[in-house]
């Protein structure tokens, strides 16, 4: 085969001296938690959410995107698996992610849940919002406090700036773990996806 029954040998043996071109973009973002034990307590639920806005926030900033598109993922104890979705303007506020989920999750029915999760898609560069007269400067001073938060987690770590509410989430899960009834890893109550 000639020169070229060589190079079809090289890529076989693993040797390509081509430039690596990455693929496309991310088109979603999400973590999820699947639980060692059914889960019945809904707030329960909403404080695992809670820390996955949070997390998902933090990638959204570190990558410079919104989402438009929040989807809350369940699988039921008898591992019937749903998703609800909703699209709006886009979002990276860890706040506006966790009261979307939370909503979505509000309407599902109230059965033993085995696996929660939050996925973000229909992901831009733009952060388009229809504007209110009435909410702008709170808007811009939301937007500004996220971006100093943003700030410091990068320098000093993810965990450097907690609300009340993440405080208390985590603390809850901590307990949980350290009894074996929430997580598999001891840590965080979610996976990346």
């Amino acid at each position: 085969m000639g020169n070229q029954g060589r190079k079809i040998l090289a890529l076989a043996d693993g040797v390509d001296e081509r430039e690596v071109t990455p693929y496309a973009e991310a088109k979603s973002i999400g973590k999820e938690h699947t639980f060692q034990e059914d889960i019945t307590d809904f707030d329960y639920l909403r404080d695992a959410l809670l820390l996955m806005a949070k997390e998902l926030s933090f990638e959204l900033h570190q990558q410079g995107i919104y989402s438009s598109t929040i989807t809350l993922k369940i699988t039921y104890a008898n591992m019937q698996a749903i998703t609800r979705s909703k699209t709006g303007e886009p979002v990276s506020r860890a706040a506006e992610i966790y009261g979307v989920a939370k909503s979505l999750l509000d309407m599902i029915d109230k059965r033993p849940i085995r696996l929660v999760g939050i996925s973000l898609s229909n992901l831009s560069a733009e952060g388009m919002r229809q504007l209110s007269l009435l909410d702008t400067d709170s808007r811009e001073q939301k937007e500004k406090l996220d971006a100093v938060a943003f700030k410091l987690r990068q320098k000093f770590g993810k965990d450097a700036v907690k609300t009340g509410n993440e405080l208390i989430a985590e603390k809850r899960f901590q307990n949980d773990n350290e009894g074996g009834v929430c997580g598999t890893d001891g840590e965080a109550p979610y996976e990346k996806t």
